[in-house]
């Protein structure tokens, strides 16, 4: 991972737009995790306030059963691609289509302490 400094999450949630194109460093725990693939997260900071990384190509995926555990996870700001929008959910599988995520490019895992 080349980032060093996690990013402040309200900020990311607050002006993505502001971030866009920008990589950036998620350190937090892992709220929810894709059931399907496991090609996205929702990375929770420490005041409750949470952004979805997703793996746009699929070549970063999670544990399924990684929930709870800390995650350092590096990616850039990206407006969701309208082909990602119009994507049709599996069945029993939907993933969450913000219009900003970061696009994982790194990922570590922690175990849950």
């Amino acid at each position: 991972m080349h980032a060093r400094t996690p990013v402040d999450i309200n900020l990311l949630v607050s002006a993505p737009e502001k971030l866009k194109g920008k990589t950036v460093l998620l350190d937090g725990v892992v709220k929810d995790v894709c059931q399907g693939a496991g090609c996205w997260v929702e990375v929770v900071d420490a005041k409750g306030v949470s952004f979805i990384a997703r793996s746009l190509d699929e070549s970063v995926l999670l544990p399924k059963d990684c929930k709870g555990q800390r995650i350092r996870l590096e990616g850039v700001v990206t407006a969701l691609p309208q082909k990602v929008k119009d994507e049709k959910p599996e069945e029993g599988h939907a993933c969450p289509k913000p219009e900003f995520v970061v696009a994982t490019k790194g990922v570590q895992l922690f175990a849950a302490k």
